[in-house]
Formats: C-alpha cells, structure tokens, sequence
C-alpha cells in the first residue's frame, strides 16, 4: 500500500507553520488547516511563501462571500436521504451532531476558497515571469474575521480504522488523481471519527460515485470557480518578491493538479452530505 501525502499535524505544527495554520483557520472560519496546505508545510519555508502571496485574499474577505455565491448557484447532485431516526439508532449525541454540523460547515467554507488559492499558488509556480512584486503592501480593506468555528479534533488515523470502515474511505477516495502517494480527504477522516455514521453515508455516496453523478457536479464548479483563478493569481504575484522556495515543483505541482480536482470533489460531496442528512 502507498504511503500516506506527508503533512504536518495541526497538533505537531511549530514556529512560522503554527502561525500559519492559526491565521488560515481564523480567516477562512474553519476548525482545521487543509490538507493541502498541511502537506505544502512539509517544504521549507514554502507555507509562509504561499500565506505572503495569498493570505491577504482571506484577510479582506471579500473572496469568499464571492465564491459561496458561485457555489450556491452551481447545481450538483443529490444523494439519497438518510432516515430521520439516524442520530437515535446510531446512537450519536447532540454534541457530537452539533459537531459534525460544524465540521461540513467548516469545509464548505474552506474548500471553496482553497480552490482558488491553491489554483493561485500552482499559477505563480508555473509562470514565475508573473511574479513582480510591485504592490506587496497592498490590502483593500481591515476587516473583522469571520466567526469562529469548533476547533475539529484530529482525523481519524486511516490504518487504524476498523476493516470496514477503512474500506469505506478509501473506496470513497479511489477517485483521488495520482499524486504519488495515496491521499484521503480529511472530510472522510472526520467523518470517521463516527464509523457508524461514516458507514451509513458511505453507501449512498458510493453510490452516486458509481453512477457518475459526483463527476459533472465537480466539473461544473470548477468551471465556474476558475475565473476566480486568474485574478487571485495576478494579485500574488505582485504581492511576493520571489520564487516559491521549491526544488522538485514537478513532484509539487503533481498534487496540486490531484488537489485541484479533489477541492471542489469535496465541496459538492460536502454539501451533498449536509442536504441528506437528518434535521
């Protein structure tokens, strides 16, 4: 079996990479830094570098209300609902609910604006020539952050998971481009932390994955999202003064093309969930 994508652990994270993850979480309103964004911190000094070029888009908030619109006006698909006695026969408590409420909440939020700064960051790598660096101050508006999320505990360990459970999440993450190492979505190790409850969703997601309803959701969004793209890009570049500090960006830019697949994957299976799960 594949290793799993390197990353640094929220609870590991130190120095420069805490900070980092602490303003990503605060700006975006979400309860965990990404996994991509855990993986670019396993480069030297690379996460900073993306933060100095695409932190300030999550700063002025202004991209995000932006994005959810987009979103919400691109159809996906919808799975089949989930029975209205769920939490009582799975035997989950309201605490727990409230969390996973907050938990898809959290990644609705996150991957949507992920997409188009990861889109940024894999622009300014392939065409460094863009990077000017002319205007690396520059800040439309001081704004208040968004409202805090639950803080989310560590994904479950994916090889520590029962047989079934385990074979669930990673059927579910199949679809995931190659990057070399074999990648899990953090929504699917969340989702885990319930293996009852990632078992009862597994099933009918599974099955929209099977009958190629997940793929032109995905497509859809990002075709819609990729403007967005373009213009993040043209305001990094005149943000940072350099390069990014990568000496194998083939290896890098190999998952980041698999990420810019599985980002907006994961918004409409994300909201597909939230929409078949019970009141």
């Amino acid at each position: 079996m594949r290793s799993s994508l390197p990353e640094v652990p929220l609870a590991e994270a130190e120095g420069t990479v805490a900070n980092v993850y602490a303003k990503l979480m605060l700006w975006s309103g979400s309860g965990s830094p990404a996994l991509i964004f855990r993986h670019l911190a396993t480069f030297p000094r690379l996460l900073d570098w993306c933060w100095q070029a695409v932190g300030p888009e999550l700063e002025e908030r202004s991209l995000q209300p932006a994005l959810l619109k987009t979103v919400d006006a691109t159809p996906g698909f919808i799975m089949a609902s989930l029975p209205a006695s769920l939490w009582n026969d799975l035997g989950i408590n309201d605490a727990d609910r409230a969390l996973v409420a907050s938990m898809l909440a959290s990644y609705d939020s996150m991957n949507t604006v992920n997409f188009v700064l990861i889109g940024a960051i894999r622009e300014l790598l392939v065409n460094p020539s863009t990077i000017t660096g002319d205007a690396p101050n520059q800040r439309s508006a001081t704004m208040a952050p968004p409202p805090a999320v639950a803080t989310m505990p560590a994904p479950a360990d994916v090889d520590a998971l029962a047989p079934d459970v385990r074979d669930a999440v990673l059927r579910l993450a199949s679809g995931v481009p190659d990057t070399g190492s074999r990648v899990v979505p953090t929504l699917y190790r969340h989702l885990a932390l319930w293996p009852p409850l990632m078992l009862a969703i597994a099933t009918p997601l599974q099955r929209e994955f099977d009958s190629g309803a997940v793929d032109p959701a995905t497509e859809r969004l990002r075709t819609r999202l990729q403007p967005a793209v373009g213009d993040v890009a043209d305001r990094a570049g005149r943000r940072v003064t350099a390069p990014a500090p990568v000496d194998d960006a083939d290896t890098l830019m190999r998952t980041l093309d698999a990420f810019l697949v599985v980002i907006p994957q994961l918004v409409v299976v994300g909201r597909a969930i939230d929409a078949a799960l019970p009141d």
